[in-house]
């Protein structure tokens, strides 16, 4: 019986070990989402500014 519940305890110990793991990829893959999120708002928003210009000269050209 003793036996059983040493292999038990030692396939727990192993799966806690690959939860861990898995824990730290989740926790790599939510920082470089975060970062690629953060850089995504920075292109939109520089788009957007030119965008604005490049809208400003085109309504000056049709008014004239």
């Amino acid at each position: 019986m003793e036996a059983r519940v040493a292999r038990l305890e030692t396939h727990i110990e192993y799966i806690r070990r690959d939860l861990d793991e898995v824990l730290v990829d989740v926790k790599s893959i939510k920082s470089r989402m975060a970062y690629f999120a953060g850089a995504g708002v920075v292109l939109l928003g520089i788009f957007a500014w030119i965008a604005n210009n490049r809208f400003d000269q085109l309504v000056e050209l049709l008014a004239k």
